[in-house]
Parts: C-alpha cells; structure tokens; sequence
C-alpha cells in the first residue's frame, strides 16, 4: 500500500488496475465510450454541462418507463447499495491526492523551496501567454484517452519496445553514470570535524 506522498507508486498502482489494463476489455471499452461520450457532448455544448445532465435524466426517465412496461418486475426489485468499505477507499484515496496536492501547493505558495515556487511561477507565466493558443479541451480528452490506450499498447508490444528501445535505455543510463561519477560529492568537498 502506498502512501500519498509517493507519486510514482500511485501512478503504478493506477496503471495496474484492471481497468486500464484492459483485464475486462467490455468495461474498460464502456468507460472509455462514456468518458469520450461526455467530452464530446461538453465540447459540442460548449462547457455548460446543465443542458446535458436535464437532458440524460429526461432520457433517463423515458428509458425507465418504457422499461416498466415491458418487464413489471423491474419496478419492485429494490435499487443496488454501495457498501461502505468500497466508498471508504474512494473516499481515502481522494483525500490522500486532495491533502498532498493541498501541501504542495502550500509549500510553492509560501515559498518553502525557492526552486519549486520558480518553476511554479515560470510555469504559470508560460501557461499564460500560451493559454489562447492551446485547446485545454483537446489536451484532456488526448490524455485522457492516452491513459486508457498506452497501457495497453505498451502491455501488447513489450517484447518490440525492449527489444528496440532496451539497448538505447540501457546507454542512455550508462552515460547518466559515467556523468554522476565526475560530479564531486559534498563529502569530498567539505571535511566533517
């Protein structure tokens, strides 16, 4: 189990989940035809998001109706209850992300490492004058997809990828050592008394 301060271990974790591992192709597909249902139905209304949700209750209600009348029964079966263990870890783990992403934006706002706040600072400012000229809605329905869509491709052609790209990795490591050896450590450099 990871804690929240560990990024590359939530990221791992979310990456082996059965859901965007394709474990279950028909759910995994179900989830990726909503998402881009939704993005698609956002992008066409142009953000306001009110219309689509009245519309898909209307929907909802009609479907339910038309249902009640081709199978009676389904009206007196009473509706699934979600059980507390599994909306306690929902839960937990969207505070975990909530807390850390609060603590990070803290440190950078109150200047606790210097280098952080720039960057955030130097980000900002880029992301500013670049704003008009990027479709923040293209951006996120391309991640979102390539979330969906990467893990599987790299699962499917790990043999290709380390085959072609394993001798570059391994190089390119090498080198970042060879490097990292030359850099002086701060013990060399200043004697402990």
């Amino acid at each position: 189990f990871c804690s929240h301060r560990s990024i590359p271990c939530a990221l791992s974790d979310a990456m082996d989940s059965d859901l965007l591992s394709w474990k279950s192709p028909a759910k995994t597909g179900v989830v990726l035809a909503c998402l881009n249902g939704l993005f698609f139905l956002v992008y066409c209304l142009e953000g306001n998001a009110a219309p689509v949700f009245c519309s898909a209750s209307i929907l909802a209600m009609f479907v339910g109706g038309a249902a009640k009348f081709a199978m009676p029964s389904l009206s007196d079966s009473p509706p699934k209850k979600v059980s507390k263990e599994s909306l306690d870890i929902v839960v937990q783990a969207a505070a975990n992300q909530l807390n850390f992403a609060v603590s990070k934006l803290q440190d950078a706002i109150v200047w606790k490492d210097a280098a952080s706040s720039t960057w955030v600072i130097v980000t900002l400012s880029m992301m500013r004058r670049f704003a008009s000229w990027i479709s923040v809605s293209a951006i996120l329905f391309m991640v979102v997809n390539a979330i969906f869509v990467l893990p599987y491709v790299l699962a499917s052609n790990k043999d290709h990828i380390d085959k072609h790209v394993g001798p570059h990795l391994q190089k390119a490591t090498a080198f970042k050592d060879k490097i990292l050896l030359k850099v002086p450590k701060y013990t060399d450099v200043v004697k402990v008394e």
